[in-house]
């Protein structure tokens, strides 16, 4: 009867009182295991849900931030448009302060663009370009064998005529004339020819 276990030996150590299970650090993080199938769904569930709701928080307060940058996006949009309308006020006030003066679209464009008021852009035409168009009206009305006097209108077709009757006459005049004329002139020339 070799095979049969040795009998129990008497131990003379005293029994361990049973220790306390070992606690993990996470342990306090970790829910207890459900007693039952149903309460670990209910528990899943909810942890799936919290989880949800964490998120649907996050997706609302990303909201309220892009809310709030519509908010400015808006605010500036509002500012640019106000100041185009400035802009545009200003425009109309430069634009009526030249027609009450009676400006030709050449001295118009001298007026600045970003006259602000009718007033200011009233002043700018009487500081500035009225003296430049009483020059010029003057010029305009004097007339010289080159330049006709105001009212009359020189005609191109006839250039060449005219310069070589001068150069006929009057060299010095001749000279005068195709200095201001010479394109007219040349243009008359070749086209006489193209004719003839």
């Amino acid at each position: 009867m070799a095979d049969q276990d040795p009998a129990p030996k008497a131990t003379t150590e005293p029994e361990k009182p049973a220790a306390e299970p070992e606690v993990e650090p996470d342990a306090a993080i970790k829910p207890p295991k459900p007693d039952s199938p149903e309460e670990g769904y209910y528990k899943r569930h909810f942890e799936t849900l919290q989880a949800e709701h964490a998120k649907l928080e996050e997706q609302v307060k990303a909201h309220e931030r892009e809310k709030m940058t519509e908010l400015e996006r808006e605010k500036a949009e509002k500012a640019e448009a106000q100041a185009k309308a400035e802009l545009l006020q200003g425009q109309l006030a430069r634009q009526e302060a030249i027609i009450e003066s009676g400006l030709p679209p050449e001295l118009a464009r001298l007026v600045p663009k970003d006259v602000r008021s009718a007033d200011e852009a009233k002043a700018f035409i009487v500081e500035n370009i009225q003296p430049i168009r009483a020059k010029l009206e003057e010029t305009q009305r004097a007339g010289s064998v080159t330049s006709p006097a105001a009212g009359q209108q020189q005609t191109t077709a006839g250039s060449y005529d005219k310069w070589a009757e001068m150069k006929r006459t009057d060299p010095q005049a001749a000279l005068e004339y195709y200095t201001t004329n010479r394109k007219a002139i040349i243009e008359d020339a070749k086209a006489g020819r193209k004719l003839g």
